[in-house]
């Protein structure tokens, strides 16, 4: 729950941001956006939290996305992929984002259910 409240605070300073950038200074167009998003970004966190505690194998697979997304970062980057390529071979393209994701589940699983 608490990880819930401070997301939906991180979320709202970072939406209060994009809407006062969006409105280019109208102070009624600052408001009514806000009006607008505010509720949408809580009760969606909200569904969100539910959605997670009654399907709790979905807080892995975004965990597996996100660690995917890691791996194939690390591969793209300009300086830091071609050197990793170079030195694993065309394998990693694939085994490194395969790893940092299961790496992350298996990581999330054991803090979850230490004693």
């Amino acid at each position: 729950m608490k990880t819930i409240i401070l997301a939906d605070f991180l979320m709202s300073i970072d939406n209060i941001l994009s809407v006062a950038g969006a409105a280019n200074g109208d102070f009624l167009l600052v408001v009514f956006g806000l009006m607008v998003s505010i509720p949408i970004i809580v009760l969606g966190s909200q569904l969100i939290g539910k959605v997670l505690d009654r399907f709790p194998f979905l807080m892995y697979a975004g965990a597996a996305m996100i660690g995917w997304t890691s791996g194939t970062m690390f591969l793209h980057d300009k300086a830091l992929g071609p050197v990793i390529t170079a030195a694993a071979g065309n394998w990693i393209e694939t085994g490194l984002p395969a790893f940092q994701a299961l790496a992350v589940c298996v990581l999330g699983y054991l803090k979850s259910h230490r004693k």
